[in-house]
């Protein structure tokens, strides 16, 4: 069982906001805790808080592996990779319940690649992310809860073996 774990409790606390309906717009309050788990005080709506979501529920383990807090994908991913926490997927290493999974979207000032294969993905520079908490794997397709999707914190779903999976973060 999970319940107590750090994993469990970042997927309780993933599954509890998705049900309280966080959105920045009809519910934006706990937008301003994600915000202050990196350090950000947050005005209105529009600012990214993908990133900002996943260090909350990393906050909410306890962050034993001290991975450093952002509003960036790329940022948490290279704090994860430096105190251990983040680990490349494939057959020896699989996408499991209570990864956080770090999704590559696009690089900065390019629009969403839906260009399939790794060879698209140029993470050398700035890029966009999404991230989210893994609560269910079937047939292969990881379902996962993460924030500012669409403006909410949502479910999303994205094959196992998709190449614009980074990686994953275990704090």
């Amino acid at each position: 069982s999970l319940e107590g774990t750090p994993v469990g409790i970042m997927l309780a606390a993933g599954i509890g906001e998705y049900n309280r309906g966080v959105h920045e717009t009809c519910n934006g309050a706990p937008i301003q805790e994600y915000m202050q788990a990196v350090s950000l005080l947050a005005t209105g709506t529009g600012l990214p808080w993908s990133a900002v979501f996943t260090s909350w529920l990393i906050s909410k383990s306890g962050n034993a592996k001290q991975i450093v807090p952002s509003s960036s994908h790329k940022a948490l991913w290279t704090s994860a990779l430096k105190v251990g926490a983040g680990f490349a997927v494939g057959p020896q290493n699989p996408v499991r319940v209570g990864d956080i999974v770090v999704i590559w979207r696009r690089n900065m000032g390019s629009a969403l690649s839906t260009t399939a294969g790794s060879s698209a993905i140029d993470m050398s520079g700035l890029w966009v992310g999404q991230s989210g908490i893994v609560f269910a794997i079937e047939n292969g397709v990881a379902s996962f809860i993460g924030g500012d999707v669409l403006d909410a914190v949502q479910v999303s779903t994205i094959a196992v073996g998709d190449p614009k999976i980074v990686g994953v973060i275990r704090p």
